[in-house]
C-alpha cells in the first residue's frame, strides 16, 4: 500500500514538474499591453491579398509575444477593414486613433486608401503609419512638400523605381510601341507615368488607356471583377499598335480579356503580373 501511494505521489510530482517548466517557458509579461492598429483591405478589390497580408501582420505580432512582447509589455493588434475604400479607411483610422488611442497604424495597402489615411488621420495626429504595399510616388512627394510630418513609413520601393525597371524589361523583351492600361486613382497613374516616362526615354512610343475608359461598370462589390464592353476591349486591342503591355493591379480578369482580344486582332500581348496591391 505504501509503495503503491508513494508510487502515485511520484506522478504527481512529476505533472507538476511539467507544468512548471512549460510555465517557466512563457513569456512573462507585465500588466501591460500595447496595441497597434492596421488598416488591411480584407474585402473589396483588394480583398484577396490583403487577407494574407493581415495573416502576416498577425504572425508578426505572435513572434514579438513569445520573444517576450515590447519593454515587456504584450503586444496586441487592432486590425480593421477598409474595404479597398478610402472613405471607409479614414473612418477606421479614426477609430483607432481617436477612440483606441493607438501610437501606430499598419496600412493601409491601395495607395488612395493609405493618401487618404495619411492627410486626414495619421499625420494631423501625429501617429506613426508604415504601408507594406502603397507605391503611389505621391507619397515621396508629400514627404518633400512636409505633409506627412515624418510619420509616413513604408516597406515597399516607390513606383519611381518599379516604373523604370519595367520599362526596362519590356525594351529589352523588343517592345518598342505598348499600349499601357492602368487603373484611374494615385497607384496606377503614379506607375503609367514612371513607366511611360522612362519607355519613351528608351526610344519607346507609349499609348496611355485608364481603365474608366473601357469600363462600363464595377460590380458595387467588387467581387465578380469586370464588366466590359466587347467593342470598347477589342477597339482597345486593335489600336495598340502590334504590342500591348498590360499594366495592373487586381484586375486580372481584364488582362485576360484583353489577351483574347488582342490575339484575335492580330497582336502581340505581353503581361506584367506583379501580384501586388499598389
Amino acid at each position: 500500500m505504501k509503495k503503491h501511494m508513494k508510487k502515485h505521489l511520484t506522478k504527481r510530482l512529476a505533472v507538476f514538474g511539467v507544468a512548471l517548466g512549460a510555465f517557466a517557458c512563457a513569456p512573462a509579461f507585465a500588466a501591460c499591453t500595447t496595441t497597434v492598429g492596421a488598416v488591411m483591405s480584407l474585402t473589396g478589390s483588394l480583398g484577396v491579398l490583403g487577407q494574407k497580408i493581415a495573416q502576416g501582420a498577425e504572425l508578426a505580432v505572435a513572434d514579438l509575444n513569445s520573444a517576450g512582447g515590447v519593454n515587456g509589455c504584450e503586444m496586441k493588434l487592432s486590425l480593421l477593414d477598409d474595404q479597398t475604400s478610402p472613405s471607409v479607411g479614414v473612418d477606421a483610422a479614426k477609430k483607432l486613433v481617436d477612440v483606441q488611442q493607438v501610437p501606430a497604424i499598419v496600412g493601409a495597402l491601395s495607395s488612395g486608401v493609405s493618401a487618404a489615411i495619411l492627410t486626414s488621420v495619421t499625420a494631423p495626429s501625429k501617429v506613426v503609419q508604415i504601408s507594406p504595399a502603397s507605391t503611389s510616388p505621391t507619397f515621396t512627394d508629400l514627404a518633400e512638400q512636409g505633409k506627412t510630418g515624418g510619420y509616413w513609413f513604408r516597406t515597399c520601393p516607390s513606383d519611381a523605381l518599379q516604373g523604370v525597371a519595367m520599362a526596362k524589361v519590356a525594351h529589352d523583351a523588343g517592345l518598342r510601341k505598348v499600349a499601357v492600361m492602368y487603373l484611374n486613382n494615385p497607384y496606377g497613374q503614379g506607375l503609367s507615368k514612371e513607366f511611360s516616362d522612362a519607355f519613351k526615354q528608351l526610344g519607346g512610343t507609349v499609348t496611355l488607356l485608364h481603365v474608366d475608359q473601357l469600363l462600363r461598370r464595377i460590380d458595387p462589390n467588387r467581387r465578380t471583377g469586370l464588366v466590359v464592353e466587347q467593342r470598347q476591349l477589342h477597339f482597345a486591342a486593335v489600336h495598340a499598335a502590334r504590342a500591348v503591355q498590360v499594366r495592373h493591379g487586381e484586375f486580372r480578369a481584364l488582362r485576360d480579356l484583353l489577351a483574347e482580344h488582342a490575339q484575335r486582332a492580330g497582336q502581340r500581348h505581353h503581361c506584367a503580373d506583379r501580384g501586388r496591391a499598389g
